[in-house]
């Protein structure tokens, strides 16, 4: 397994992120940042909601899906495809400024994508 986390450190430093993992498609960690506890209770919910979005995006007529976000009262969850088998998970407080977000990961996108499990 590669070592991921150089590559998840720049976005596990934003202020406000509490978790950032990196896990394949059966939800298994391969590389996890976290503030605080509880960042892996979301990967089922947002496996689930990655495998929804795969399945109807096909019916609109439109690209495949880049980044997804959730947002609940006091945390959002940033959703990412790498390739067909990694996932990126993100949570943090609602609120969060979501560009530099999108900044941060797309930076890291590349890194991450070169590492093979």
């Amino acid at each position: 397994m590669g070592n991921y986390a150089p590559a998840l450190e720049g976005i596990g430093k934003l202020d406000g992120v509490q978790s950032v993992l990196l896990v394949s498609k059966e939800g298994e960690i391969l590389e996890a940042i976290s503030s605080s506890e509880g960042g892996s209770d979301f990967i089922p919910f947002a496996l689930k909601s990655l495998e929804s979005v795969l399945k109807i995006y096909p019916h609109y007529g439109k690209g495949e899906p880049g980044q997804q976000y959730i947002e609940f009262q006091d945390i959002f969850i940033t959703l990412d495809r790498l390739g067909e088998d990694r996932y990126l998970i993100l949570t943090g407080k609602s609120g969060m400024n979501l560009g530099r977000i999108r900044y941060e990961i797309k930076r890291s996108k590349k890194l991450l994508e070169e590492f093979r499990a």
